[in-house]
């Protein structure tokens, strides 16, 4: 039964998040926002709201750090081999070589927050400052993130796309579209919360590898569905903008669970199998970095790019690993 509550959950996500993600695409339109802001940002919060939600349940409403955390972690490694991915479904050329610069220093900007919460985890106690109901780490990470937006938002370019192919669409009807379908997403990542809880105690699995797999994978949903569509439709840019910025939100957002978690400080309470998660999103954006400056001529046997099956040998890797320490 909570096998069958995993796959609905996976499915509203699914039909909630595409739908969460067009409307915000067409608002972005409509607004002249511009969209490389609404991609970098606004697309990649807004399809991030599972994990979020999510965490911030595992740790309020269940008592599971490790298992909120772990949810945030894996759903950045996750994100990270969706990008070797979509090099293997771009026959075309190497897909890090049609991406600009700006990318990768939001992805460096990602790599800042994930090592600043890595140490923290790896300090233990010692790193349990506490302001208020939440951590110092937290704040920190939250003020790196804002200013980072404000870095982004500086250099965004405006949208070309012309406003009026959408007229059908009235501001308030988007309003109304878009509350219901995060609506639909925020009572589905609690449930989520609760069926992966549930999942963990009922199986020999780790909180860690429940969270780095079924709920970090099955949470990214909305992600997979925008970017694998703007990969389709040819818009590169937005297709990975969307998962980095997506890797450099659910940093920031670990604020949530902080706040929401009983106990003190998160950081100091969940086990080290988050840092092997921390590394290998590390290595893999590492080597995306490499891949965007060197990404070679053309593909390995006209399939792959050098650094996409390295990429996924991380992530699987990991996976593997962390199954196997917590393993009776």
């Amino acid at each position: 039964m909570v096998w069958a509550q995993f796959i609905i959950c996976i499915v509203i996500l699914f039909l909630a998040g595409g739908r969460l993600a067009k409307y915000a695409h067409i608002l972005s339109v409509r607004t002249k926002l511009g969209g490389l802001w609404i991609g970098l940002i606004l697309t990649a919060t807004i399809t991030s709201i599972p994990e979020t939600v999510a965490a911030a349940s595992a740790a309020g409403l269940f008592n599971n750090p490790d298992l909120a955390l772990s949810t945030l972690y894996g759903g950045n490694t996750f994100n990270l081999a969706l990008i070797a991915v979509m090099d293997v479904l771009y026959v075309k050329r190497p897909l890090l070589m049609m991406i600009g610069r700006r990318q990768i220093r939001l992805l460096l900007g990602g790599v800042l927050l994930l090592g600043i919460s890595g140490a923290a985890i790896l300090m233990g106690p010692e790193a349990d400052w506490i302001i208020g109901p939440v951590a110092i780490v937290s704040v920190v990470m939250i003020s790196l993130y804002l200013v980072m937006l404000y870095q982004q938002r500086k250099g965004a370019q405006p949208d070309e796309e012309d406003g009026n192919d959408y007229l059908e669409y009235t501001l308030r009807s988007l309003g109304l579209r878009l509350a219901g379908a995060a609506a639909a997403v925020v009572l589905a990542g609690i449930w989520l919360a609760y069926v992966g809880d549930r999942i963990a105690a009922e199986t020999t699995l780790s909180s860690s590898f429940v969270g780095s797999l079924f709920l970090g994978v099955s949470t990214s949903a909305p992600e997979m569905i925008v970017s694998l569509a703007a990969l389709r439709m040819g818009a590169l840019e937005l297709a990975v903008a969307n998962l980095t910025g997506s890797i450099l939100y659910r940093s920031a957002a670990i604020i949530l669970p902080d706040l929401f978690y009983p106990g003190g400080s998160i950081f100091s309470a969940v086990s080290s199998n988050n840092l092997l998660i921390i590394a290998a999103a590390l290595i893999m954006s590492l080597l995306i970095i490499m891949g965007q400056r060197w990404p070679g001529g053309r593909k390995l046997f006209y399939v792959a790019s050098w650094y996409a099956p390295l990429i996924l040998a991380v992530y699987f890797g990991s996976l593997y690993w962390l199954f196997a320490v917590n393993s009776p």
